[in-house]
């Protein structure tokens, strides 16, 4: 089979994700032409280089590649690795896909090994080898990837999705509008174990924008006292009790980003609310 000379693009996905739509027109510029080169690359949706070489790749100044870079690592539209020397940027769609394929044509090949078998070959018959075939005849990927089959994960998520009211979309509210943005993975982790509705997801934003400002121990030091977001979820921190402390209060600023992202979730909630009446 030739080379796909195409790969599969979402208007609504790119239009509706949240992700994006909080990053610069930049950023989605510049991720715009890394799918491009991503689908182009041998291992799709996964591209390596320098800094220097990357931000040469789509025509951007250094300084602006950091600031995408930046804002990818914080609005997690895609995975980004930092090495010594290089970076990696992983679009997950694309190369969770790619990987499927070479699951697949890889186990095609090794079954056309084995009808293409001499029938005067004895096969191996040691229990080691014995225990390896059946779990090839299982349908064990040939390479690292989670799942398996693409429809065993699409029964997953499904599933997922179909748990109480449960909104994942409401993670990205809770991620921007959190003051100490780290660990995001554990994070989500988190987040999908707890399964807030939109009422607790309304709480939970009302509760975090508030300490961000108010909270003393949240606001001294710099905030280097605000737990990490998979603490503040696991231990059900909005239930705390805390009280503002005169003169102390409300003496935090933020980035204005960070400031856009926190009034974007009091728009959230205030149209939870709307839903819920």
């Amino acid at each position: 089979m030739g080379k796909a000379p195409a790969f599969q693009f979402y208007p609504s996905d790119w239009l509706s994700d949240t992700q994006l739509r909080m990053c610069s027109p930049a950023t989605r510029g510049i991720w715009i032409d890394f799918l491009c080169y991503m689908w182009e690359s041998p291992e799709k949706g996964k591209l390596s280089g320098s800094v220097k070489r990357l931000s040469r790749l789509v025509g951007v100044s250094e300084d602006e590649f950091l600031e995408f870079l930046e804002e990818m690592e914080e609005f997690g539209f895609g995975d980004v690795t930092k090495g010594h020397d290089d970076v990696t940027l992983i679009n997950r769609r694309m190369h969770k896909e790619f990987l499927e394929r070479e699951n697949a044509r890889l186990r095609k090949q090794r079954q056309r090994e084995k009808q293409s078998c001499p029938p005067d070959v004895t096969p191996p018959s040691s229990s080691s080898s014995s225990s390896s075939t059946s779990k090839d005849n299982r349908g064990t990927p040939l390479t690292p990837l989670e799942g398996g089959n693409r429809t065993n994960l699409q029964n997953v998520k499904m599933k997922k999705r179909k748990v109480g009211d449960y909104d994942p979309g409401g993670f990205e509210k809770f991620w921007g509008a959190y003051p100490r943005r780290v660990a995001r993975q554990a994070a989500v982790k988190g987040w999908n174990k707890l399964k807030p509705d939109p009422a607790l997801q309304a709480e939970i934003i009302t509760d975090l924008t508030a300490r961000a400002r108010d909270d003393p121990k949240w606001v001294e030091d710099g905030g280097q006292f605000i737990p990490h977001p998979s603490t503040y979820l696991n231990g059900a921190r909005w239930k705390d009790e805390w009280r503002k402390q005169p003169g102390r209060a409300g003496l935090r600023k933020f980035s204005p980003k960070t400031e856009r992202n926190i009034e974007n979730a009091k728009a959230w909630i205030e149209s939870k609310k709307r839903e819920s009446r």
